[in-house]
Order: C-alpha cells, then sequence, then structure tokens
C-alpha cells in the first residue's frame, strides 16, 4: 500500500499526481518563440522528500524532448523548500526558496554542467510553482546563460491533473484503489484542511466516500493521517 505522507513535505502536498499540459509557451532572445506539451508527475515513498520527473513533448508530432528527474526537501521547521534536479541536456540544478501557502520560487544557486555540453552554458534557472485550483497546475521557467543576462523568461505552461479527485469514488473500489496508487490522498487531505469552503467540500466527500466503500487499510490510513480533526472542523 501506500506509504503515509511524511510530515516534512506535507506543505508540499497539493503538488502530488500526474498533471499534463497541452499548449506550454516558450520563448527566449536568442531562439524562436515554440509551443510544447509537458507531464510532470509529484510521487512519494514515505521519506521526507517528493520525487519530481517532467518530460516534454513536441506539440506537433508528440516526439520527446526535454527530461527531467529529482527531489524537493524541506528544511524541518521552516517553509524553506530545496530542489536537487537533475536534466538530460547535461545539467544538474540546485534550487532553493521558500513555499508560501500553494506556490514556491526556488532559484539557483548552483548548476553542474557536463564538459561536452553545448555554449551557451545556463548560468541560473529560477521556477514558479503554483497551485491555480485544486486540478490546475502552472509552472514559469526563467533562465539565463553565458551569452544572455540577467535571468529572462523562457516557459509558462498549466497543467490538469490526471484522474481529477472530485468526480470519483462513489462506491468505486476500482477508482479507491487508484487514488491510493497515484498518491492523491494525501492531496486531498491538505484541500480538506486548507482549501476553499467548495474545494473542502468536494475533498469531505471523496473522503467520506473512501471511509464508507474502501478497505479496512484505507481507512487506517486516514486515521494515520490526522484525517478525522479537518473533517470536524467543517
Amino acid at each position: 500500500g501506500t506509504p503515509p505522507l511524511n510530515d516534512a513535505i506535507k506543505p508540499l502536498a497539493w503538488l502530488l499526481g500526474t498533471w499534463k499540459g497541452d499548449e506550454g509557451k516558450g520563448d527566449y532572445p536568442t531562439i524562436k518563440d515554440f509551443k510544447y506539451k509537458e507531464e510532470v508527475k509529484f510521487s512519494h515513498v514515505g521519506q521526507p522528500a517528493l520525487e519530481y520527473s517532467a518530460c516534454s513533448f513536441h506539440y506537433e508530432t508528440g516526439k520527446p524532448l526535454h527530461r527531467e528527474k529529482g527531489f524537493l526537501k524541506i528544511q524541518p521547521g521552516t517553509s524553506h523548500v530545496a530542489l536537487v534536479n537533475t536534466q538530460n541536456v547535461g545539467i544538474v540544478e540546485l534550487a532553493e526558496g521558500e513555499v508560501k501557502g500553494q506556490e514556491f520560487t526556488v532559484d539557483s544557486h548552483t548548476i553542474g554542467r557536463m564538459t561536452f555540453g553545448k555554449d551557451p552554458a545556463v548560468t541560473k534557472i529560477r521556477r514558479m510553482f503554483r497551485l491555480v485550483d485544486p486540478e490546475t497546475l502552472e509552472q514559469v521557467v526563467d533562465m539565463e546563460t553565458s551569452t544572455t543576462s540577467p535571468v529572462q523568461h523562457h516557459l509558462t505552461i498549466q497543467y490538469k491533473k490526471e484522474g481529477a479527485w472530485p468526480n470519483t469514488t462513489a462506491g468505486n473500489q476500482q477508482v479507491i484503489k487508484a487514488l491510493f496508487d497515484d498518491g492523491l490522498i494525501p492531496m486531498i487531505i491538505h484541500n480538506l484542511s486548507q482549501g476553499d469552503l467548495q474545494t473542502q467540500k468536494e475533498a469531505a466527500c471523496t473522503i467520506s466516500n473512501v471511509a464508507i466503500n474502501g478497505r479496512m487499510d484505507h481507512v487506517q490510513y486516514l486515521v494515520n493521517q490526522m484525517v478525522i480533526p479537518p473533517f470536524c472542523n467543517l
């Protein structure tokens, strides 16, 4: 089964799940404007880190393009977040910033680069992730290179969550299992306590259906994640 979300990364629970964007927009002073598609995924295995992956695709042909894999960690007792990220173009990115509600921005302080990477070299990356609504995530990427300074806009994309949860779980064991397997339950619990009233109601409906129709281990997981207090506070 899905392990409990580590307390250290609960402020990032809103990121959990798979998100797909069909119309990302890219620009930079040294290249032509372009569009792209991208899928990002945030998951966990119970450790104090979120696992992150991103796969972008050609807007028209669907050909695989950029790839990233990394981890997000939060300094214990703070809102200070760090991204450790590797890219298939031969870059390793270490970036840090602050989580503010359902948004964070990180600025790179270290960019590692393979010795035979192409010029111009990327020298700084800034990323902003923001939850627009429970089913929409936005990312904005700014960049600086060895020939273009200071940091300038590079990418903007909005993603839609795969398997959005508000219209699920009405007695369906298979869908309930998918919510757990895809790591969406911590995000739903987070929305139960932190979302607006409508989002809280939708989260409460989902939690209720899981409690009624899910397996005993599903119910125990909810209890272990302290779902009862925010549920009672509605």
